[in-house]
């Protein structure tokens, strides 16, 4: 069946085709005026949201090989930069191609920052602070008390680590999908690793080099996550109760580390929501896995 392909200008797709507001993040992007974002992303329950919907009301925000972006309607995964939902359906046997071509400004502005590294630096006026490269014009300045020193710092921290990174890659949310794709890597790098492990040799010489790899990276996600978890589900109106080894140890001391993990895997797949996971969930888990607790010295007696 051969599909007729229709050409949008951004105006005439706006005012055709209505778009839904993403009520599951506040910080969406893709704003109508002063409204909330449109743009789901790519993944995570954003993601689940939109392959809910109609096929013929999803749009896929592509990043085009000549640098513009566009919208095709229908969900593709390929190149995708996040989805649009549509309140009116695109006609069967239908594709519409809207182009967003970057203007000029726009284009100069992503390029023409000042290379990094950045670096804080006190000013000749008393009590100032610069932002600069070392040599190189003056980012900007502020005062130098405690709140503002600290946000040069955070500023200058930011730039460099996303040196190599375009600025529009950076505003549509890229940093955190790399974020939210690599635990999904480690996850399953991990679990492979588990499942290879005692059953075969073969692969002993790669697993010795992929252990530390995947220690390492997983250090390097848990130390920024830590931080900001609570504060990234905030933002999305969502909590969650976490649960570690430790815990499952409290009441079953008898349990090894990779024991206690399977109590928290097992809580995890047979989870009630009306029971949750709880201090009197975990020791029947480890029990239904591992058996009774063994008696202790003192209920012996």
């Amino acid at each position: 069946m051969t599909s007729t392909i229709i050409e949008l200008t951004e105006e005439a797709f706006a005012a055709q085709y209505r778009l839904r507001t993403n009520h599951l993040n506040p910080s969406a992007s893709w704003a109508c005026g002063e409204g909330a974002g449109c743009l789901f992303e790519t993944y995570g329950v954003e993601l689940a949201f939109v392959r809910q919907q109609n096929p013929r009301t999803v749009w896929t925000l592509i990043d085009g090989d000549n640098g513009d972006p566009y919208i095709l309607s229908g969900l593709h995964p390929v190149n995708r930069l996040g989805y649009l939902v549509s309140t009116a359906p695109v006609p069967e046997g239908t594709t519409i191609r809207v182009r967003i071509p970057i203007r000029f400004e726009q284009a100069a502005e992503a390029t023409a920052h000042t290379p990094e590294p950045w670096f804080v630096q006190p000013s000749d006026h008393p009590g100032g602070l610069l932002i600069k490269p070392i040599p190189g014009q003056v980012v900007a300045q502020c005062d130098q008390v405690p709140e503002m020193k600290a946000n040069a710092r955070r500023i200058c921290a930011a730039v460099n680590a996303c040196k190599g990174i375009g600025t529009e890659a950076l505003e549509r949310g890229k940093i955190t999908e790399l974020w939210h794709v690599l635990g999904e890597l480690l996850t399953a790098a991990g679990d492979l690793d588990a499942a290879i492990n005692g059953a075969t040799g073969e692969f002993d010489t790669e697993r010795a080099r992929l252990t530390p790899a995947l220690h390492a990276a997983q250090a390097i996600l848990d130390g920024g996550m830590a931080l900001d978890l609570h504060e990234l589900l905030a933002g999305r109106r969502q909590i969650a109760a976490i649960w570690c080894i430790e815990d499952v140890q409290e009441v079953r001391p008898d349990l090894t580390g990779d024991q206690a993990w399977e109590v928290l895997q097992e809580a995890q797949h047979k989870h009630d929501a009306m029971m949750g996971i709880s201090w009197d969930t975990l020791p029947i888990l480890a029990e239904d896995l591992f058996g009774p607790a063994p008696e202790t010295a003192d209920e012996e007696e």
